[in-house]
């Protein structure tokens, strides 16, 4: 079989031997003998782009002789290529340049280069703590605590993690350092994480440092840990006074703990309430009994559901649908009366999301009294036969001024544009009526003169309503 194959053809062919491409083309060589003598440095600049590796590869090498300030983001860009060849002239060249650029050039793209450790090309870690050391002989460790310190989230996050690999200030320095940022959330995640890292005797101190973090993720983390068995620390004085932390999370973690420790957590929460210092300490212990979802509070949720404060009955309302869900119809109705539109919004929500009912007719009556046409739509817009009615409705009870008719009008609009995707929903008799009445094709009339054809045709699909 095999001398058959080989007659007839029909093994594979040896692959042809591939001669190894040349280093460079020859075509290229005056194109980078050019790049090797270019001193302008916007086109080396461009060079350190292009898309041939060895014109890459010549313009940092022309880099590292010009020593311009200018190119060095040029070649720390190179630092991650897709060469091998172009990654280590950049590297070579990053160190060579150290001494010859002003060290505000290397805080500049400091940044840059600290991104390397997630880059995914290849393995920059070694390469990277070998660098950091070199820079360090000419970088002040007061650059990078200004440089924590600046506001600009990747110079900070760079600048920590140089000031914790090399321990250029002592732990509890850096935590404070760190935690003074009240815009990085990462920063101050990295800084709590650096806690546990710490000799045992220094972490109650640090995590106490954490816990007034501006951050509640923080607050959570170090609260968590002050709280563990193995902590040295007064974990009961530090739960309670936990409590009213505004970090759902962090008040979670006090609560869990203190009833562990047959704490009367309720009652320290009900004090508060009686004291009534400020809305959001209200708001707090409202929020927190109710996740202990004890029916007896429901009459002091209740309550509360009458405060002066819009903030305050919003959360007691809340706090009671969470202590006892099968009041939410109770609930809803009591929202939508509210004087505040953020407490009716709520009961918008709890229609929509939790099933509670409100009649038609109610919602109508309480949110056109309020003026609250905004949510009177988003109530209505489920039934397009509620919808258009509620438009009707509004428009007949007129005088309106100015500012109403264009928003009735749009709403009209709207309708029309919707009906024909609702057209499944049945109207009543009554809405049928109502919507046939001269008075209410007139004024419906009025707002959009285009309306009739598209009620008429909607109304056409149930003849026998």
């Amino acid at each position: 079989m095999n001398v058959l194959k080989g007659l007839f053809g029909l093994t594979k062919p040896l692959p042809a031997a591939v001669p190894a491409p040349p280093p460079v083309a020859w075509n290229m060589i005056p194109h980078l003998e050019h790049v090797l003598s270019c001193s302008e440095i916007p086109h080396l600049i461009s060079y350190a782009k292009d898309g041939s590796g060895y014109v890459r590869e010549a313009a940092i090498k022309r880099c590292v002789a010009l020593a311009a300030p200018e190119l060095l983001p040029a070649i720390v860009a190179c630092l991650n290529d897709w060469v091998p060849q172009v990654r280590h002239a950049a590297r070579a060249a990053s160190i060579t340049l150290l001494p010859f650029i002003p060290a505000s050039h290397w805080m500049a793209v400091l940044p840059s280069i600290h991104q390397l450790l997630a880059a995914g090309r290849t393995d920059h870690s070694v390469w990277l703590a070998t660098f950091e050391g070199h820079l360090l002989e000419w970088l002040d460790t007061d650059h990078l605590v200004e440089g924590v310190r600046c506001g600009d989230a990747k110079m900070a996050r760079a600048c920590f993690h140089i000031l914790e690999q090399h321990k250029l200030i002592t732990p509890p320095e850096l935590l404070a350092l760190a935690l003074g940022s009240r815009s990085d959330i990462v920063l101050s995640l990295q800084a709590v994480r650096m806690c546990a890292r710490m000799p045992q005797h220094m972490q109650p101190a640090a995590y106490l440092t954490a816990l007034r973090s501006h951050f509640g993720a923080v607050r959570t983390i170090a609260l968590s840990a002050l709280l563990a068995p193995q902590c040295e620390a007064n974990a009961h004085d530090i739960a309670m006074g936990a409590l009213f932390d505004v970090q759902s999370s962090v008040r979670s973690l006090a609560i869990a703990f203190l009833l562990k420790q047959e704490v009367d957590v309720g009652s320290v929460y009900r004090l508060a309430l009686e004291a009534r210092s400020t809305v959001k300490v209200m708001q707090v212990a409202l929020t927190s009994l109710a996740s202990l979802r004890r029916p007896d509070d429901v009459a002091l949720f209740q309550s509360f559901a009458q405060d002066a404060s819009g903030p305050v009955r919003l959360v007691a309302l809340a706090s009671w649908f969470k202590t006892i869900n099968a009041d939410k119809d109770l609930i809803a109705l009591a929202a939508l009366a509210d004087d505040a539109p953020r407490v009716r919004k709520f009961a918008i929500d709890l229609v929509r999301k939790h099933g509670a009912y409100i009649p038609m007719s109610t919602a109508r009556a309480c949110l056109a009294a309020r003026r609250d046409f905004a949510l009177l739509w988003m109530f209505s817009q489920s039934d397009k036969w509620n919808w258009i009615e509620s438009v009707a409705l509004v428009a007949l009870a007129g005088p309106h001024d100015n500012l109403l008719k264009p928003v009735l009008a749009d709403e009209l609009e709207n309708w029309m544009l919707a009906a024909h995707s609702h057209s499944f929903t049945r109207p009543t008799p009554e809405q049928k009526s109502f919507l046939n009445a001269p008075s209410t094709r007139s004024v419906l009339q009025t707002l959009v003169g285009t309306v009739t054809p598209v009620l008429d045709r909607e109304l056409a699909l149930w003849p026998h309503v």
